[in-house]
């Protein structure tokens, strides 16, 4: 159960290097019902999903140390050793491009540039978590 009494929707590890991005995805995913675990990078983002369970990733592409595409890639590793595949969503603007080959290859979902339309967001988490 979430702090409102209403039951979780999903497990959500949120990784992006900018804080205000960062509060406004948390705030809106923990209205809508998810569990939300931030990370400020990708190095800690790693950590905290090789600790944790989620059920789903949303991720920056520009971040230092370790690029969106390096974190998915690593995801995809650490969870094929696992025999399971986490959904994974990308945050990019729109000057940076993710081939499709690239997502092929690292187990990207989706990706979204900025601005960001939180109800498109919504719908697609829902779509991945929850699928028909």
């Amino acid at each position: 159960m979430g702090e409102s009494g209403k039951a979780i929707k999903a497990n959500i590890l949120l990784i992006d290097y900018e804080e205000t991005h960062r509060s406004i995805y948390t705030s809106f995913l923990r209205y809508a019902g998810y569990a939300v675990t931030a990370a400020p990078d990708g190095i800690e983002g790693l950590s905290l999903f090789k600790k944790g369970s989620y059920d789903l990733v949303l991720c920056a592409l520009e971040m230092p140390y370790l690029s969106g595409v390096e974190v998915a890639r690593a995801i995809k590793t650490f969870c094929m050793g696992k025999g399971r595949k986490i959904p994974f969503i990308m945050v990019a603007s729109r000057t940076h491009e993710v081939t499709q080959e690239e997502m092929r290859k690292t187990g990207i979902d989706t990706v979204f540039f900025k601005p960001l339309r939180l109800d498109h967001l919504s719908e697609s988490i829902k779509g991945l978590v929850h699928p028909r």
